[in-house]
């Protein structure tokens, strides 16, 4: 099933992106890509525990671990090609981006670590944010020619599941601290 959306429509979509690029885009992908390194991230939790909030940065970085346990974890099981590196003649990749390509770290990565925020500081706005970056990070990952559609698909379902996991069992652990204090 993969084999086939890579080589038909996901191969496509990549396609298409890179053939209506430019410079701009260029640009605000590659800035995107460098900020949605896991180095990025940690700039960006030690700014919400040096800030904004200590505990929130905590499980913003336990998150993260998770998160990138998870996505590696399916990434060395499913060991599937990136766009560029299983069509070089026709995915031009501007980025350079080793391993394996499904899921999408980047954009698990987003939806875990700022969804958090996002949900934290329960916000329109920044959730507006939060969701505005995702979607950029999934159209980043594709016009640089590092993933396919479903690439990006499954790294926002994964970061989804553990944003919720995360938040549903970090909540259950806080009850039980109030109810029975150690």
């Amino acid at each position: 099933m993969l084999t086939h959306l890579e080589a038909g429509i996901g191969l496509d979509v990549v396609v298409w992106l890179q053939a209506h690029g430019n410079v701009v885009f260029d640009s605000v992908a590659q800035f995107l890509h460098v900020i949605g390194q896991v180095p990025g991230h940690v700039v960006g939790i030690l700014l919400v525990f040096i800030g904004l909030d200590r505990r929130l940065a905590l499980r913003m970085a336990i998150m993260l671990i998770v998160v990138i346990v998870v996505i590696v974890g399916a990434k060395e099981i499913l060991e599937r090609p990136r766009p560029y590196q299983a069509f070089p003649d026709e995915v031009t990749p501007l980025v350079e981006q080793d391993g394996f390509g499904i899921p999408s770290g980047h954009v698990g990565f987003a939806v875990v670590t700022w969804g958090l925020l996002a949900l934290h500081l329960r916000r329109r706005v920044w959730i507006a944010v939060w969701l505005i970056y995702v979607a950029l990070q999934f159209w980043a990952r594709m016009y640089l020619g590092v993933h396919y559609p479903q690439d990006v698909v499954a790294g926002l379902l994964m970061g989804a599941v553990v944003l919720w996991i995360g938040c549903a069992g970090w909540t259950r652990v806080f009850h039980q601290l109030r109810t029975n204090p150690v």
